[in-house]
């Protein structure tokens, strides 16, 4: 049975900040996948993640779930 993955408030923090322009709705399976993503390379590795591993993982995930506002049209738009 693997370990439960334990992050620092650092890599917490960064984690909830990836986290906060995904709608809140999504941010549940967000952390779910990083987590799932996160474990799977310390098994691989045999070591725990750090600060800059959480951000680059959590990045390429959050790109799965962010979904950008459209924006209408705007008075400063060129022709």
């Amino acid at each position: 049975m693997p370990t439960p993955l334990h992050l620092s408030d650092e890599e917490m923090d960064v984690l909830l900040e990836l986290a906060r322009p995904i709608d809140q709705r999504q941010r549940d399976q967000f952390l779910h996948e990083v987590a799932a993503e996160l474990e799977a390379a310390a098994v691989q590795t045999g070591i725990g993640p750090g600060p800059g591993q959480v951000h680059r993982v959590g990045r390429v995930v959050q790109r799965r779930f962010f979904d950008p506002p459209e924006l209408g049209e705007s008075k400063y738009r060129r022709p």
